[in-house]
């Protein structure tokens, strides 16, 4: 899981209140099927 914000933008010098965040999450697993060989499945 990750959350991340920042960017804030500008105009000729004036800021803007438009500041941005958000929260992702990631799911992998990985599966052996020999020695030097896997699978791994991300959602």
């Amino acid at each position: 899981m990750g959350y991340f914000f920042g960017g804030e933008s500008t105009i000729d010098g004036t800021s803007s209140d438009d500041r941005q965040s958000d929260l992702g999450w990631a799911l992998s697993m990985g599966i052996p099927i020999t020695r030097n060989f896997g699978v791994k499945l991300t959602c």
